[in-house]
């Protein structure tokens, strides 16, 4: 059996995983989001779990690629929501009230993408908030412009 993107801990099965390097997948969607932010603005992160590796990754590898990178962009939220849509959403809504000159959000997951479209969606706020996240299924499909 071959596991996508993470492994069983505690078990020989699968026999091989395929991964994603999501600190390297992360810098670059710091550096397309600074460049859709002209390098500079406030952003947020939407991030699926402050626990999991996955998350952990993906949080590193975008502030990594800013604090290198980006000077001019600062980070000014990040929220967890335990891949919960509602819980992200919720939070993304708040962030977006809380930082009405956001400029950008980065999602570390479908959920937290979807719930930040939402979000800014709900708020009037699509044409000045930028959203960059992970995955790539029919809902974050349906969102991409």
């Amino acid at each position: 059996m071959i596991a996508f993107d993470s492994g069983v801990p505690g078990s020989d099965i699968p026999v091989t995983t395929v991964a994603t390097d999501n600190k390297a997948a992360a810098a670059q969607a710091a550096e397309h989001l600074s460049e859709l932010l002209g390098g500079k603005g406030k952003v947020a992160i939407v991030c699926n779990s402050q626990t999991s590796v996955t998350g952990q990754d993906r949080e590193q590898g975008f502030r990594s690629w800013l604090g290198d990178n980006a000077p001019d962009i600062q980070v000014v939220d990040v929220q967890y929501n335990n891949s919960d849509q509602a819980v992200a959403q919720q939070q993304a809504a708040a962030i977006l009230q809380a930082h009405p000159d956001l400029a950008g959000i980065f999602a570390t997951d479908d959920d937290g993408a979807v719930a930040a479209a939402q979000a800014a969606q709900t708020a009037a706020m699509t044409d000045t908030v930028t959203i960059v996240g992970f995955d790539s299924g029919k809902p974050q499909m349906d969102l991409v412009t």
